[in-house]
């Protein structure tokens, strides 16, 4: 794909931006390259715990880049799947405690521009990260998770009285992270069926 001539994927973007690409073509490689490293499919990683194994350092290097996606995107939903992607990280391979708060904390102040399936279902990843974080390190930051499940809640009591679009769902099919997409209609799927039975 991107990295057939040899180019990093830090080069590609510096070369899309000189070539003053569109914010939402830049982002959509940004996202494409990112969900290349999280499926350890770029060969350049190095094996920092000798492993033999680079799927850990592929994970944090697209942990890094979702990153910086959010950095250069002012696009809605390229924030949302970038939330999205670093919540299922967490939620699957990585326990990155302070960041990952901090990525919490400011997906909070995203949410009001999403569908109420896409806040619920951020919300409901966040919820978990931190309370998981906090059983981890034997302390619980009780301001964090208390305003989560409050914002859980009332995402659910929206969700119930609307009927939106699955955003991001639909954006990751169009960035071609089928990985991704098939992950958030199954979490779409679950959550349905949680709520239902509670």
């Amino acid at each position: 794909m991107y990295t057939a001539n040899d180019l990093s994927p830090e080069m590609i973007l510096k070369i899309a931006q000189q070539l003053s690409l569109s914010e939402d073509n830049i982002s959509q490689m940004c996202l494409q390259m990112t969900t290349m490293y999280r499926d350890n499919k770029i060969a350049d990683v190095a094996d920092i715990d000798g492993d033999g194994d680079t799927s850990n350092e592929s994970r944090c290097i697209a942990l890094e880049w979702y990153r910086k996606c959010l950095n250069i995107s002012k696009n809605m939903l390229t924030k949302a799947t970038c939330y999205y992607n670093i919540l299922c990280l967490y939620k699957d391979f990585i326990l990155d405690g302070d960041k990952g708060e901090a990525d919490v904390e400011s997906m909070i102040s995203l949410l009001p521009e999403l569908s109420a399936i896409d806040q619920h279902l951020l919300l409901d990843l966040a919820c978990r990260f931190v309370k998981e974080y906090d059983n981890s390190q034997d302390f619980c930051e009780t301001k964090i998770y208390r305003q989560l499940e409050k914002l859980v809640k009332d995402s659910l009591i929206k969700l119930l009285k609307t009927n939106d679009k699955l955003k991001i769902g639909c954006y990751l099919m169009e960035c071609g992270d089928r990985g991704s997409a098939e992950k958030y209609w199954k979490s779409i799927i679950e959550q349905v069926e949680l709520d239902k039975s509670q």
